[in-house]
């Protein structure tokens, strides 16, 4: 009876024991549990600029007629420049030729020197004109930029919403490169009549010399 519960333990140990190393191993086989999945983080948005202003458009019309003004008015400057040299010139040539027509002895030479010189009074009248209409054109002209820069400016500062704008900080640089520009071409215009005015007294004693030669 003592050698049966023995055994009888013994083997319900060993079983027990067979049961516990199975569900070890089970539970070593098993998948490890999936971590929970974290939501992500909304991506933090940039700070928004200033709001373009209703007057924007109205703005930025005037600043590309400003630049386009400012762009061209080297160029002008050139010509008007170009202008008075060749009138100077073109004065000088009559000058001469009222000369040769004074000295010629033959009237056939004459009559070709007279013609050469109405020829060249022609072209300086032409080149006169020339300038008295880009003067007044730049006069209407560069008043209009003047006056729309000038307001475009005044309403930039009338309101910090409207200064804000990046247009406004380009208007105010563009106003005082057209203020040079226009400057230096009402110089250059007036110079340039200045001595053509200068040149007349000649231009007329030459014409005088023609006249009497004929």
């Amino acid at each position: 009876m003592a050698a049966g519960r023995i055994a009888t333990i013994v083997t319900g140990t060993a079983l027990a024991l067979a049961a516990l190393a199975g569900c070890s191993r089970d539970e070593a086989s098993r998948p490890a549990a999936a971590k929970p999945i974290q939501p992500l983080k909304p991506a933090t948005a940039a700070p928004a600029g200033p709001a373009r202003p209703p007057e924007a458009d109205a703005l930025d019309t005037t600043l590309a007629a400003a630049k386009d003004y400012d762009a061209k008015a080297p160029d002008e400057l050139k010509g008007v420049t170009a202008a008075q040299k060749q009138m100077h010139a073109l004065v000088g040539q009559a000058v001469d030729l009222s000369h040769k027509v004074d000295a010629a002895a033959d009237a056939e030479q004459r009559k070709a020197l007279v013609a050469k010189f109405a020829a060249v009074r022609g072209q300086l009248d032409a080149a006169h004109n020339d300038l008295m209409l880009g003067q007044a054109t730049f006069k209407e002209t560069s008043g209009d930029q003047t006056t729309a820069v000038d307001a475009a400016v005044a309403q930039c500062t009338a309101s910090p919403a409207i200064g804000a704008y990046a247009g406004c900080v380009d208007l105010t640089a563009e106003q005082a490169l057209l203020g040079v520009n226009v400057q230096a071409l009402a110089k250059a215009y007036d110079a340039a009549e200045a001595s053509f005015q200068k040149d007349r007294a000649a231009l007329a004693g030459a014409a005088t010399t023609v006249t009497l030669a004929r």
